[in-house]
């Protein structure tokens, strides 16, 4: 009867530390397509190998980021022709994380940042073409954003992959005249 209730002493103990030091402890586990990013006392110190990893909190923790290449979609975008013509274009573009520090710590927000320089590139590709230009070039839209923006990208740390314009859409009162 003596060992038993040592045993239970010794296990309720054991309880106790793990409960008190669970806040303080922590484990991260990064998969194969993941980034980890290691962060000691609040400076970056590295990136760390896939697998699991123990962090002590209040000193260290590991920022993971996801490196599978990904779509976003940029959706009707309203832009002015030459002609003065409003015409909505929406883009999807193919990307990648490709440099995870420079994602994390070259911007506050590496997404919102992405989802402008495709908004200007956009508007930079399409300054100066008319609606007729627009309509009867739209396979060179894609790529002439890819062309402004992937080195702007590149600089955040986002490796853009393509760029593909999925929808032209013209008013009502536009597409009328266009068939008359």
């Amino acid at each position: 009867m003596q060992p038993l209730i040592a045993l239970l002493a010794i296990l309720l103990i054991v309880v106790v530390i793990a409960l008190l030091t669970r806040p303080f402890i922590g484990i991260v586990t990064v998969r194969d397509y993941q980034r980890g990013l290691r962060y000691r006392r609040g400076k970056f110190s590295g990136l760390v190998d896939p697998g699991t990893h123990v962090v002590f909190r209040p000193f260290s923790e590991i920022f993971v980021l996801d490196g599978r290449p990904a779509y976003l979609t940029l959706e009707g975008q309203e832009i002015l022709t030459a002609d003065i013509v409003p015409i909505r274009i929406s883009l999807a573009a193919r990307y990648v994380i490709g440099d995870p520090v420079a994602a994390v710590t070259g911007d506050q927000s590496y997404g919102q940042a992405f989802r402008l320089e495709l908004q200007l590139g956009l508007r930079e590709a399409l300054a100066g073409r008319t609606a007729d230009q627009l309509l009867a070039e739209r396979a060179t839209i894609g790529p002439a954003v890819f062309e402004r923006t992937a080195s702007r990208l590149a600089r955040l740390g986002i490796e853009l992959l393509s760029v593909e314009a999925r929808d032209l859409m013209v008013s009502g009162e536009l597409k009328r005249a266009f068939a008359g």
